[in-house]
């Protein structure tokens, strides 16, 4: 085995908890799934999967880890590889991040939304330019409806 991460992102749903694991030789990605006994209940051979379309196969599997966000990196001897949804991720504000995972309101990036990211965004109250993240609902205004989001989502973001 070459490397193994547990998946804890959250753009495919569907996986949180597998475990990744690869190879060096065979060149090929497994994942396995576990009951809360610690029994294998699912091992399933992604490599067909998970490989993108035109490579003739992964190269040596040099890693599998995870990125700040929890979700997977595949990396073989010519590339680093991301674990995503088939039909890809929306990402409009084009960080790298599905939007289904970003923590709106978070301005701070500290995982949680309160008090500097409302003093953050009563700073840019009014007609804002882009890039403008205080802009929730991205109309080019930072207002009523801005703060009202950011209100509504006013706790931690993610599991502590």
């Amino acid at each position: 085995m070459s490397g193994s991460a547990i998946y804890r992102g959250c753009a495919v749903p569907g996986l949180e908890g597998t475990y990744f694991y690869g190879d060096w030789c065979s060149r090929r990605v497994w994942s396995v799934r576990l009951d809360g006994s610690g029994n294998v209940i699912e091992q399933t051979d992604r490599t067909a999967e998970l490989d993108p379309p035109g490579a003739a196969t992964f190269g040596a599997i040099l890693g599998i880890s995870e990125d700040a966000n929890g979700e997977i990196l595949i990396c073989d001897s010519t590339r680093v590889l991301r674990v995503v949804p088939a039909a890809g991720i929306v990402d409009e504000n084009e960080n790298g991040i599905a939007d289904s995972c970003e923590c709106t309101g978070d301005l701070d990036g500290n995982g949680s939304v309160g008090f500097s990211d409302l003093t953050a965004m009563l700073a840019a109250w009014g007609p804002c330019g882009a890039p403008c993240p205080e802009d929730l609902d991205m109309n080019g205004v930072v207002g009523f409806a801005d703060l009202t989001m950011l209100l509504a989502v006013w706790a931690p973001c993610i599991d502590a």
